[in-house]
């Protein structure tokens, strides 16, 4: 329980108007949040009234976040009121070592407040640490990025994703001449996804294979 006693502890100190509250599986971090950013010459602050939602399991299980008083009117945000900061894969990658909930809100929710209050301002978005598209797009916009892929490259990410993903044999997705050059090239980023669980990476391509056939 250190990374929630550390959380609660970063929370307190960082957010006095945010009350927390402990619950069975879960710790409840839900008021006003003071949050400040900077994205080359656009200054950000903001002070949302929010619910963070930290499992017990964090990071392995994700924190969600619900926007309090209905106050962001934003396409990225959930029919539940939850923001939607990034796809499942980014936060998940970006959270594997992570040791508190400051990592979420320095990597995803202060980011995501620079770009909703850039476009508010200036009705322009910007792209912080890649701004997804939603459903499948936005899929294979995290894994060009994590693969070092064009967009375009849709074959070679799903390939990519089916090899990470077991959903079959490597030797059976590869073809024999090219089996040595993507495991030269790929190996230690197919090891690194792996972290994120199997169970999910298969959960994910599913939802994948399901958009696609649309």
């Amino acid at each position: 329980m250190a990374i929630i006693d550390e959380s609660i502890d970063f929370i307190h100190q960082t957010f006095p108007e945010v009350a927390i509250r402990q619950e069975a599986s879960s710790v409840i971090f839900e008021g006003r949040f003071i949050l400040r950013g900077r994205y080359k010459d656009f200054i950000m602050e903001a002070a949302p009234r929010l619910k963070l939602v930290m499992d017990n399991n964090y990071p392995h299980i994700l924190p969600k976040v619900f926007d309090v008083d209905d106050a962001v009117k934003y396409d990225h945000k959930f029919q539940d009121n939850s923001l939607c900061l990034a796809t499942p894969i980014d936060i998940r990658l970006r959270l594997l070592s992570s040791k508190n909930i400051s990592d979420y809100i320095d990597d995803f929710l202060i980011p995501y407040f620079i770009s909703y209050k850039y476009w508010e301002q200036s009705g322009k978005k910007i792209d912080i640490y890649g701004d997804r598209s939603h459903g499948k797009k936005g899929i294979i916009e995290s894994l060009a990025d994590f693969f070092n892929l064009d967009c375009n490259d849709e074959i070679t990410i799903r390939l990519l994703f089916s090899w990470a993903a077991k959903v079959n044999k490597f030797k059976k997705l590869i073809p024999k001449e090219k089996q040595y050059g993507f495991i030269q090239k790929y190996s230690n980023q197919i090891s690194k996804l792996r972290k994120l669980g199997m169970m999910e990476l298969k959960r994910y391509y599913k939802c994948f294979i399901k958009v696609s056939i649309l």
